[in-house]
């Protein structure tokens, strides 16, 4: 074990500059391999010592951020977690390779987002084996790059691809326990998005907006749905998502209309998604936030609330750092059925406004799922067979009827007073030119 970790330390440079290379003495031949990059991914570098007429082999894994030591024999082997894509200078931790295959990993879609991260951070600090899906490989080893330099106790598996790429997705989904998909896009409504009812009113914009990924038609609907198709084909245990507060709340108020307006429709691919989610097979659970804040939260006078109807006033406001923990916490809860949660901290003393009454939620998240599954146990079967028959009678809300109401008499009346103005102007320039 000491000589192959020698090789790895000694093979650095091969990881930086590249290239094959042998050491000879004496008594031992070295030849190193630098790692090999596919597809984005780096999958492994190997060597192989002759030592004493005897054959060593030994093959690092970076794709998994973590190192494997094999000895080529039985399949037993060594792992030194924490080193990841090839910072060799952290102080090994050893541990036996069959106890780290005995715990699937956690899937972060989103990994590396303002929510997500905070996801995999609070993942690691459980000692749970988590996979970072991400689509730049820089940014994430950017972000996640302290995590392997502490050298945690639990491997983080950074997976690049888009969400968008069905074989990129399954190759991260693979191997999974379940997922917690944070991923979001946001996109600037452009005119004609607007102007011509035939894009506004329909749902498929594959056929003038096929190339432009960041619609979120593409990631908040298509890339989700693909997901939760290979979570059924997979068999993963559990899809936490994140959507949105004003999901469930009309699609009539001024904030829906705006936001889907400006930013096109993104409620509306929230709720087709929640709409898939609950017609699955795969058990799920689906977080409401409301406004987002990165301040932690103050635990003598704001507390947690979960509301399984899945709607809460406006403006439902929540530290990322608590969304990520209710992720996880519904993540590994044992309770058996699929929630819509609106979510929320409360508190009569919060800044700028109060939400609710201290006593309305939990101190964590752990005692919010702890309370909500005890309140599932009781309730009468006639109350739980209402609210999921309530759930699954909720449909697509009209949102791009209430966006054109707002948006073509607004036009209309625009229009009516460039003209008016472009009209008085021309009189005032044929007055002066008669003059």
């Amino acid at each position: 074990i000491g000589i192959v970790h020698r090789v790895f330390v000694m093979g650095s440079m091969i990881l930086r500059h590249g290239g094959t290379r042998s050491f000879q003495t004496n008594s031992m031949t070295m030849v190193l391999h630098p790692p090999s990059k596919k597809g984005g991914l780096f999958r492994s570098s190997s060597c192989q010592v002759n030592c004493g007429g005897g054959v060593l082999h030994a093959a690092r894994r970076w794709m998994d951020g973590y190192a494997t030591y094999d000895d080529g024999d039985d399949g037993v082997g060594l792992e030194r977690d924490g080193g990841g894509y090839g910072k060799t200078e952290a102080s090994p931790r050893l541990k036996p390779l069959k106890e780290r295959e005995k715990t699937k990993p956690i899937l972060v879609v989103g990994s590396t987002g303002r929510v997500g991260r905070k996801v995999v951070e609070k993942l690691l600090s459980k000692n749970i084996p988590v996979r970072a899906f991400a689509r730049d490989y820089e940014k994430a080893v950017s972000v996640f790059g302290d995590d392997y330099a502490r050298g945690r106790g639990s491997p983080l598996d950074i997976t690049i691809g888009d969400i968008n790429n069905p074989d990129e997705l399954e190759r991260a989904v693979r191997g999974c326990d379940s997922v917690i998909s944070v991923s979001h896009t946001v996109r600037t409504s452009k005119l004609l998005d607007l102007l011509l009812p035939w894009r506004l009113f329909r749902h498929d914009v594959s056929g003038w907006c096929g190339s432009d990924k960041s619609h979120p038609y593409h990631t908040n609907y298509m890339g989700q749905l693909r997901l939760i198709r290979l979570a059924e084909k997979h068999e993963l245990k559990k899809i936490v998502r994140v959507t949105d507060l004003y999901v469930g709340l009309p699609a009539s108020g001024f904030v829906s209309v705006l936001s889907n307006a400006a930013r096109s429709m993104t409620f509306r691919y929230h709720a087709l998604l929640e709409v898939a989610l609950r017609n699955s097979t795969v058990p799920h659970v689906v977080l409401r936030p409301g406004d987002l804040s990165d301040e932690e939260r103050d635990t003598e006078t704001t507390s947690l609330q979960i509301e399984p109807s899945g709607t809460l006033p406006s403006p439902s406001l929540i530290g990322r750092s608590d969304l990520a923990s209710l992720a996880i916490e519904a993540c590994q809860s044992t309770d058996p059925q699929n929630y819509t949660l609106a979510v929320r901290w409360v508190g009569e003393n919060m800044y700028p406004q109060p939400q609710g009454k201290y006593t309305d939620g939990c101190a964590t998240a752990k005692e919010c799922f702890q309370k909500l599954s005890l309140d599932h146990c009781e309730k009468s079967e006639e109350e739980e067979e209402e609210r999921n028959s309530s759930l699954q009678r909720e449909r697509i809300k009209p949102y791009a009827a209430h966006v054109g109401l707002t948006v073509y008499p607004t036009m209309i009346l625009f229009g009516r007073f460039l003209f008016l103005l472009a009209r008085k102007l021309g009189t005032m320039i044929a007055d002066k030119c008669m003059v």
